[in-house]
């Protein structure tokens, strides 16, 4: 056959028009996904960002909200080990509270002033707030007396003289010897106990003087100097790492200078340490195996070629199809995870297929590229359609991981395609090494059908014996450095977060009601603590709705308690007249019209605490609300499941939780995969009847089949980038059977065109499987088993039912 009229655009026009299209693109790509650092590596980032799932809104406020931008940097001097460095800590917290655009806020320590406005806040509302805690607390020691009932107001009055007696003998009464008289009841040192607890750091909260500060001993005797801050940006970008890790140094190498006796030494922890490390480590990791992979494609496809110019032609529409793809995808997405970007990577082995095959249909001086794309045109669009469906249904999903590989795959596979028709007709027919073979055809008859169904057959059996684990496991989506990991829990346990210790959130659609479920919870808690055994939290120092209802309403049916405690202070030495003012306002709270509300004070709260302590409850106005408590791993364990549903209670460490939600959107991505798949076996089999339609159909399920049941018999978890990797393997392995059983192909050119592409994926996927990211190993490991049992299976077809043209 003769080609056809040379074209009127000379190759060279041609392709300098495509490469000035992928310069564009490449162009407009640096742009938008350098304007606000938009590629991330936050597992978060895979998760959906809107606010149907409570674990996952849970789980962003978490990573990104007060709790996540806590930073803790510990300080000591490293020529004396036995003193913490107060003073170096004070200095370096002012330098770093001097940045507020970078810190939000600083704490290293009460100053005579910080202090005076906490005990004046609580001193001024000491019977609204610190009453009803001191009642609870009395009920409690009540009923350890073992006493059953209300307490006797007898009782109440002798036993508070007593703790007062007691408290004036100590070293602290006599800083707060004017402050007695209006609180007998010791209201106020109860309440800098229970605060110093809260803190567990060390923190001076008594009218010490300018060297008071957070202090803790670290390993070996090691004093360090703590500094609680909080940064101002969110600890997943880069605001708040680099430039935050930067100011931290500058800190650090002034107060040296100012401190040039000492040698200062520092170590840091917190979410924005551990989310930098990370991005350093699958950025340079998952950069240097993606670029093997596409290395290892040149390669392969230059030795079976062997001319430049013939790779050259096939790579620039793809290249220039990636490009494009990922602009739309970043108009789409504000953010896309590095994992998306890799995953992208699989364009090449398999846009790279259709021009393979067109490639191998072109003979110079017989058949032009633009004849070869015509006789092959429903093969190629049939190809691309049938990886398209699977990835284009991933779209409908919620999660944005699956959103951006479907769209930036779909779209890239589109592009590519329709440049390949666009761009080849202009080019000649390419000299590349001639397919081996005869002109037989293939026919998929009996000789394939029976061995077929009974590969079918045991292929079901095997999945059925290796009865495979589904299982999303978020962990397997992120890379931890243990190291790092060990110096963060060594640092955190300078401030008091032991590893005996679990955080709960008390969870409710707004603070008073989360309020009175931390109050709940409290009082299980109470009632099984024994030993050293301890639960922290804010309702320690500020009491629910309930505790101030129950407190009020106790006294006001026991009016006889003012006398019986003016009696006690009688009998125990005091003159119960020197207490009229606490009297007077102890009158007035149980005369109020109105119950106080705490939860109205939290915004007033968190200005005058620590803090450590203004992360212990949700910012305002977030729905949901949440209350923190730390909790010993044995007291948790006493409370029964019911009690702390009850309280909606829930683990501060979501992952089982989020592993849940995972899973749901993993079944949902195969259902929304599977519908594709349906619908385009359907318009396969329209197209090309049942017998070559089910052989087209048949051999990608077959193999997908066989892989799930390896992995099962590896005891691999499957998860949802298995999900992703099956999905993957069938569209390729649908090209396979396309290419080789459509009427119009050649089976000489159709198996080249099958053998390389298979070799590209097996290679390119065979480099990410050395990746330390778990969920990619086991993704790159599904599609190497599909597409390798896909290729073993047409290697097989080929050769049991090709027969001379003409039979």
């Amino acid at each position: 056959m003769q080609s056809a009229a040379p074209p009127r655009l000379a190759p060279w026009r041609a392709t300098l028009a495509l490469l000035a299209f992928l310069a564009a693109g490449l162009a407009v790509l640096f742009g938008v996904q350098h304007a606000h650092r938009r590629v991330t590596v936050d597992v978060l980032d895979l998760l959906p960002s809107d606010q149907t799932d409570p674990s996952i809104v849970l789980a962003r406020q978490g990573a990104t909200g007060r709790p996540g931008r806590a930073m803790f940097i510990a300080l000591y001097d490293a020529k004396n080990l036995t003193k913490p460095p107060l003073a170096a800590a004070r200095q370096l917290a002012a330098e770093l509270r001097a940045r507020p655009q970078l810190f939000a806020d600083v704490f290293s320590g009460f100053d005579a002033a910080a202090r005076q406005r906490l005990t004046g806040f609580f001193f001024d509302r000491r019977v609204a707030l610190r009453l009803p805690v001191w009642f609870e607390a009395k009920q409690q020691q009540w009923r350890d007396e073992k006493k059953t009932g209300d307490p006797e107001p007898a009782w109440l009055g002798s036993t508070t003289a007593d703790d007062l007696r007691d408290f004036l003998a100590t070293p602290d009464a006599m800083a707060m010897s004017d402050l007695i008289p209006r609180d007998p009841l010791l209201l106020l040192p109860t309440f800098l106990n229970e605060l110093a607890d809260l803190t567990s750091a060390g923190l001076s909260t008594g009218a010490g003087s300018e060297d008071s500060g957070l202090s803790a001993a670290g390993p070996e005797g090691v004093q360090f100097a703590l500094i609680h801050a909080q940064i101002a940006n969110s600890p997943l970008e880069d605001r708040g790492q680099a430039p935050v890790f930067a100011a931290l140094e500058e800190g650090v190498a002034k107060i040296r200078k100012a401190f040039p006796d000492s040698d200062l030494k520092y170590r840091n922890g917190g979410t924005n340490k551990l989310a930098a490390e990370t991005r350093r480590n699958v950025q340079s990791e998952l950069s240097l195996l993606s670029n093997l992979s596409l290395g290892s494609i040149v390669l392969l496809l230059l030795a079976a070629f062997r001319r430049p110019a013939v790779f050259l032609h096939l790579l620039l529409p793809i290249a220039a199809a990636t490009a494009w793809g990922w602009v739309v995808c970043f108009l789409f997405f504000d953010r896309v995870h590095m994992l998306s970007i890799i995953f992208s990577t699989i364009l090449v082995g398999v846009a790279v297929d259709y021009g393979i095959l067109t490639l191998g249909y072109g003979q110079p001086g017989q058949v032009g590229l633009r004849d070869a794309l015509r006789r092959i045109r429903l093969t190629l669009i049939m190809g691309c359609l049938t990886s398209v469906g699977g990835f284009m249904f991933m779209v409908l999903n919620e999660l944005p991981l699956l959103k951006q590989m479907g769209l930036s795959v779909a779209l890239g596979l589109i592009l590519a395609l329709s440049l390949y028709f666009a761009y080849l007709p202009w080019m000649p027919a390419l000299p590349i090494p001639q397919a081996k073979g005869g002109d037989k055809i293939f026919d998929p008859n009996r000789r394939v059908l029976w061995p077929g169904l009974a590969v079918a057959v045991v292929a079901l059996a095997a999945l059925w014996l290796a009865q495979p684990r589904w299982r999303d496991d978020l962990r397997s989506l992120q890379q931890e450095n243990p190291e790092l990991m060990r110096e963060e829990r060594a640092v955190r346990a300078l401030f008091g977060r032991s590893t005996d210790d679990t955080f709960f959130l008390n969870i409710a659609p707004d603070l008073p009601a989360a309020l009175s479920k931390l109050e709940a919870l409290n009082r299980q808690l109470a009632a099984q603590r024994s030993g050293p055994e301890k639960y922290l939290n804010i309702a320690r120092v500020l009491p629910s709705p309930g505790q101030t209802a129950a407190c009020r309403a106790y006294f006001q049916a026991h009016s006889d308690f003012a006398e019986e405690l003016k009696k006690a202070f009688d009998e125990a030495g005091f003159d119960a007249e020197s207490f009229a003012s606490f009297f007077a306002d102890f009158d007035g709270f149980l005369r109020s019209d109105q119950l106080p509300e705490p939860a109205k004070l939290l915004p007033e709260l968190r200005a005058v605490l620590p803090l450590p302590l203004q992360n212990l409850w949700s910012d305002d106005g977030a729905v949901p609300a949440w209350f923190a408590s730390a909790v010993s791993k044995s007291l948790i364990a006493k409370i029964p499941a019911d009690a702390l549903r009850a309280a909606s209670a829930m683990p501060l460490d979501q992952t089982e939780t989020l592993n849940a939600a995972l899973a749901r959107y993993r079944e949902a991505a195969f259902r929304l995969a599977g519908y594709g798949l349906i619908a385009l076996s359907l318009v396969v089999l329209a197209l090309y009847g049942f017998k070559r339609g089910g052989f087209m159909i048949a051999l990608p399920a077959v193999s997908a089949v066989i892989a799930t049941a390896v992995l099962g018999f590896l005891g691999r978890d499957l998860g949802l980038l298995q999900v992703v990797g099956l999905l993957l393997g069938i569209c390729l392995s649908s090209d396979y059977s396309i290419f080789l059983a459509s009427p119009g192909s050649l089976p000489r050119n159709a198996r080249r065109s099958i053998r390389l592409s298979a070799a590209t994926t097996l290679l390119s996927f065979g480099v990410l499987l050395f990746s330390s990211n778990p969920a990619l190993q086991g993704l790159c490991l599904t599609v190497v088993l599909v597409v390798g049992g896909s290729l073993v299976f047409c290697e097989v077809s080929q050769a049991l039912a090709s027969r001379p043209a003409g039979e």
